[in-house]
């Protein structure tokens, strides 16, 4: 464990910044409104549940390669936005064209 982040409150606090970071990216790359459709939720739910279970670990042992594995699904949870918002374009294109999406 890094003495840096021996504490409790150490951790967490460094918790939040990674997921003030993430919603900031988030942010910049959604479409506003795209978290009010159901399935761009869906589509985010597994990695965002496999980031929230390494940063639950990290709070409780302070063990770095948790916070290594919760930064590696940050990616995963960022990527997974930017999917939905290309999916979310694209069905908003098709819509304009009269496609059936």
């Amino acid at each position: 464990m890094s003495e840096a982040f021996s504490s409790l409150e150490s951790r967490r606090a460094r918790t939040r910044k990674l997921c003030r970071l993430l919603s900031e990216r988030v942010g910049q790359v959604a479409s506003p409104g795209l978290g009010r459709l159901d399935w761009v939720w869906e589509a985010v739910e597994e990695p965002s549940t496999r980031l929230l279970d390494q940063l639950a670990k990290w709070e409780a042992t302070g063990k770095e390669e948790h916070m290594d594995r919760a930064k590696a699904e940050t990616l995963a949870v960022l990527e997974a936005w930017k999917s939905a918002e290309r999916e979310y374009r694209r069905q908003r294109s098709a819509r304009r064209e009269g496609v059936p999406a």
